[in-house]
C-alpha cells in the first residue's frame, strides 16, 4: 500500500496524528487499534517513517531517504519491532527491546518500537512493558498495534495515545488484493 493512499484511507487519525507532531508534542507511546491488521502495520511503518525522516515534508515524510528506505525494509537501527513467537509475547523479548532501547550505539534521534499483537503479551511481558511505560528512558515512542484492545492492561492502555483506525472499504480491499496476491476484481 502507498503512502498516500493509507494517509488517505486514515485521514482523521492521520491528523489527529498530525497536530501532535506539528505542535512537537507527540506521545512516547501509542495504541494503533483496528480490525485491519495491514492496515495498523502500514500506519504504524508510515508514522515511524515520518518521526525518522531526513526530510518530512509538511504533513508526511518523503519516502525516498535513506532513513525511510531503511524502515520500510525494516533495517533501521533505530526501530525494532517485536513480534509474538509462541503465542504470546514473552517476558524475554520485551525486556530484549529494553535493553535496546536503553543503550547507546544506535544512530542519533529517536528510537522507535513497535510491537505487533500487543494484545499477546502475557502477563509478564505485559508488566515489564508497563514499567517501561512508566518510565521511558530518553526520546524513545512506542506503538502497540492491536485488534482486541480490550485484550490490554487497562493500565498500559491508560499510557498510551489510542489511536482507533477506519475499518477498510470493499474497494480498498479488492485493490489490496489485487495488488498484492495479483487477483482479478469482478463485481
Amino acid at each position: 500500500m502507498k503512502v498516500e493512499d493509507i494517509i488517505t484511507h486514515q485521514l482523521p487519525v492521520w491528523e489527529q496524528l498530525m497536530t501532535s507532531y506539528k505542535k512537537g508534542r507527540m506521545s512516547h507511546a501509542y495504541l494503533f487499534e483496528g480490525s485491519d491488521r495491514s492496515s495498523v502495520k502500514a500506519l504504524a511503518v508510515v508514522y515511524t517513517q515520518l518521526l525518522l525522516c531526513e526530510r518530512p515534508e509538511v504533513d508526511r515524510p518523503c519516502g525516498v531517504c535513506r532513513n525511510c528506505e531503511r524502515i520500510v525494509h525494516s533495517n533501521h537501527p533505530n526501530v525494532l519491532t517485536v513480534k509474538r513467537e509462541t503465542t504470546q509475547i514473552r517476558k524475554e523479548q520485551i525486556e530484549h527491546v529494553i535493553r535496546q532501547m536503553s543503550q547507546k550505539g544506535f544512530e542519533r534521534g529517536k528510537k522507535v518500537y513497535i510491537i505487533e499483537e500487543a494484545d499477546r503479551l502475557n502477563l509478564s511481558a505485559a508488566n515489564a512493558l508497563l514499567k517501561f511505560l512508566e518510565e521511558p528512558l530518553g526520546d524513545v515512542t512506542a506503538i502497540l498495534l492491536t485488534e482486541s484492545p480490550a485484550a490490554i492492561l487497562p493500565t498500559i492502555q491508560s499510557r498510551c495515545q489510542r489511536m482507533t483506525l477506519i475499518p477498510p472499504t470493499r474497494e480498498l480491499f479488492c485493490q489490496h488484493l489485487e495488488q498484492s496476491y495479483e487477483m482479478t476484481h469482478s463485481m
